[in-house]
C-alpha cells in the first residue's frame, strides 16, 4: 500500500512538473523565446521553412549560417526543426541572429 501511495505522489509530482515547468521557462520575455521567434523568421526569410520543417537541416548548413557550438557534430548530423527550436531556447548564444 505504501508502494502505491509513494507512486502516485510520485506520478503526481511529475505531472505537476511538467505543466508548470514549460508555462513558466516559457514567459513571453525569456530571451531564448526572442531567439526562437528570431530564428523563425530567419528560415522563413531564407525560403526553407517547409524544407527544414519536413526534412530537418544538417550541422554543415547550420554551420555556414554561423551557428557556434557544432564543431563536434559531422556536417551530414541532421537537426530537426523541433531540436533547432529547442537549441534557440536553451542556447541563444549560439545563433548569430540572437546575438
Amino acid at each position: 500500500m505504501k508502494r502505491k501511495i509513494a507512486l502516485v505522489v510520485a506520478a503526481g509530482a511529475t505531472a505537476l512538473s511538467l505543466a508548470a515547468g514549460p508555462a513558466a521557462a516559457a514567459g513571453p520575455t525569456a530571451p531564448g523565446n526572442k531567439c526562437q521567434r528570431t530564428g523563425m523568421a530567419t528560415v522563413k526569410g531564407l525560403g526553407v521553412f517547409t524544407t527544414v520543417a519536413k526534412s530537418g537541416v544538417d550541422a554543415g548548413t547550420l554551420k555556414q549560417l554561423g551557428v557556434r557550438g557544432l564543431d563536434n557534430f559531422p556536417n551530414s548530423t541532421v537537426f530537426t526543426l523541433p531540436e533547432v527550436l529547442a537549441l534557440h531556447r536553451r542556447n541563444p548564444e549560439l545563433f548569430p541572429w540572437c546575438d
